[in-house]
């Protein structure tokens, strides 16, 4: 290999090996995870009776959990294709393929979207308190919700600004340069 090969090559930033071995940890454990419940589900599955108990009282749910139990199956489906999706997006962001730059920008983006569903779906639940008057819920059950949805929204906020970070420094001309090798 001659050395003008090498001095033509743009450096591989650290961040982008980085974000890329934490991200294949997590696509693998994310990968496993999903294959496994994909693979219980399907055994359960064969199995009689099991969906009743799963679609009962399902009207007083909120529409988006309503949708994952009434499709459950293709939910796995999705949940399992995007688990792999940033698994091998991951791998192709360390040999610093440019498709896999892209397409770990859109896994982090349906990664935000689940984030802000989830989040809704969470507030949308009635507390535990719902059938009871306001009057006779204790002052400290009322400040304990108060809290946790407090740290819910903490949360997804932070990991959404987080997760956005990730997208704009990966979109960014000096990422894109070091894929592109320019």
């Amino acid at each position: 290999m001659e050395n003008t090969d090498l001095l033509s090559r743009s450096p591989r930033s650290a961040f982008v090996t980085v974000v890329a071995w934490i991200f294949i940890f997590l696509g693998g454990i994310a990968s496993a995870g999903s294959l496994m419940q994909n693979i219980i589900f399907f055994k359960l599955s064969a199995l009689a009776g099991v969906h009743e108990p799963m679609h009962a009282g399902m009207e007083q749910m909120p529409l988006p959990v309503r949708l994952i139990f009434e499709h459950f199956q293709f939910y796995l489906g999705v949940v399992l294709i995007v688990s792999f999706s940033g698994l091998a997006s991951a791998v192709g962001l360390l040999k610093r393929k440019n498709w896999a730059r892209l397409v770990f920008i859109g896994v982090l983006g349906v990664g935000i979207v689940g984030l802000l569903v989830g989040f809704a779906t969470q507030l949308s639940f009635a507390p535990v308190t719902g059938n009871i008057p306001a009057a006779q819920v204790p002052r400290d059950v009322q400040t304990m919700l108060r809290v946790m949805k407090g740290f819910l929204f903490i949360l997804t906020f932070s990991v959404t600004l987080l997760v956005g970070w990730l997208i704009a420094r990966l979109s960014s001309s000096e990422i894109r340069r070091e894929f592109l090798g320019r």
